[in-house]
């Protein structure tokens, strides 16, 4: 795992980019994917040389998600040390690269990656970088699609229950939640991966995933893009309210009011729980949403107490 290790400092990332280093580990990947041993350290170190995004298109374009995919498939049922880095390398690959998020829906990734989670639920390594997995494949409309064969929603949410005490599990898990429920690029709902979320007790278990990490910003942040996600529905605003969802994004909010990257995605929830919802507008009003000191308020927050204010 030498290039890997060495890759994850910044000056030895740029010498390893500038001596062949993708060019080598794409190489050995697709040559020997069945090897167990050059699988995982040939996933280990994709995915730390993918902390570029020229890397991440270069690799892209000349097989590394061929050679990923190939490789996830030969090895997910048998060995969790492979298809953890495997599937650590789809999330990587597919990361804000719309090229390599279509070439593993036409290798069928997202087919292996709800299997490779199927199988090792159990382990919580596996699950956290499948539903990263899910989620950055998720950006992508058609593969939202192509996981609705699946039966993804039903796992994803029962590796956020399962692994409620793995702060990295629960925060990718509601992330992937967010991600199959809103076909991301038109903005559209995507109703049966929504309605299935919901089925399966997603609203619950995100409830408590922000009741038990109050202070944990990515489980905030992850846990308020699956509330905005699901949100958009009549009936789940509703649900969402009943269950102690304003009460906690309004807690979140005086937590992490400071930090924009998650200001924002609790304004948006706030925003999309208060549409055409009388009772949760009244929610967010009398928790004090107005009453933010203003040391913490930035843009985000800003507008949506504006657009509060204005409903009353």
């Amino acid at each position: 795992m030498a290039i890997g290790d060495l890759a994850m400092d910044k000056n030895n990332h740029s010498r390893l980019t500038g001596a062949g280093a993708p060019e080598v580990v794409v190489a050995a990947l697709r040559r020997h994917y069945d090897s167990v041993d050059v699988v995982e350290q040939s996933c280990y170190a994709l995915h730390y040389l993918a902390m570029t995004q020229n890397n991440v298109g270069w690799m892209g374009a000349n097989g590394g998600c061929e050679a990923v995919n190939s490789a996830l498939s030969k090895h997910l049922k048998e060995n969790p040390a492979v298809t953890r880095n495997a599937c650590r390398a789809v999330g990587s690959l597919a990361y804000k690269d719309e090229g390599n998020q279509q070439r593993f829906r036409l290798s069928g990734t997202c087919a292996n990656v709800v299997i490779a989670l199927r199988t090792h639920a159990v382990d919580a390594l596996v699950a956290e970088y499948a539903c990263r997995a899910i989620f950055q494949l998720s950006a992508d409309n058609a593969n939202v699609t192509e996981f609705a064969k699946t039966n993804v929603c039903k796992l994803v949410v029962a590796v956020l229950q399962a692994h409620a005490e793995e702060s990295g599990v629960v925060s990718q898990a509601c992330l992937a939640i967010s991600g199959l429920a809103v076909k991301s690029k038109t903005d559209k709902v995507h109703r049966k991966n929504t309605d299935r979320l919901v089925k399966n007790n997603a609203i619950e278990n995100i409830v408590v995933a922000l009741r038990k990490y109050p202070k944990h910003a990515s489980v905030q942040r992850a846990g308020a893009m699956a509330i905005a996600s699901l949100a958009r529905l009549d009936e789940n605003r509703q649900r969402l309210g009943e269950a102690g969802a304003c009460d906690l994004l309004i807690t979140s909010l005086q937590t992490h009011g400071g930090e924009e990257n998650v200001a924002e995605k609790i304004a948006i929830a706030i925003d999309a729980l208060s549409q055409h919802n009388e009772v949760n507008l009244h929610k967010f009003a009398t928790a004090g949403v107005t009453e933010v000191s203003p040391y913490h308020i930035n843009i985000y927050v800003t507008l949506i107490i504006i657009i509060i204010i204005r409903c009353y």
